[in-house]
């Protein structure tokens, strides 16, 4: 399983407590955002997808941390680079309750489209 930092995910200025995380706007400007007192909520969600999507790099391996391979013995690898992103739309979709161990919980679905212009 993939554990990142909270640097990592957050920016070099992120802190947390036990009660709450700050997270810097601009920490974020390598994602697009421009920091600002109002900055929408959908584009500080945009900012830390991107921030997160940047983070994943690597090659496809098995549970057994094998690398796979083509027919060729090539690895299989990925980098999520955000600057490839010309539009990120993330919408809500759909909200339902579940209970879990005698709690009602509340689950919020969004669908995040992804598009680039390629060639």
């Amino acid at each position: 399983m993939i554990s990142f930092t909270l640097v990592e995910l957050f920016g070099v200025n992120a802190v947390q407590t036990d009660e709450t995380l700050t997270i810097t706007k601009a920490d974020l400007a390598g994602t697009g955002l421009i920091p600002s007192p109002t900055n929408s909520s959908e584009s500080l969600l945009v900012a830390l997808i991107l921030n997160l999507a940047g983070q994943f790099t690597g090659s496809l391996a098995t549970e057994g941390e094998d690398t796979i391979t083509t027919e060729d013995g090539y690895s299989l690898d990925f980098n999520i680079d955000d600057s490839i992103y010309q539009v990120l739309y993330c919408n809500f979709w759909q909200g339902f309750t579940n209970s879990r161990n005698g709690s009602n919980y509340w689950f919020y679905q969004y669908l995040v489209e992804v598009w680039s212009i390629v060639g």
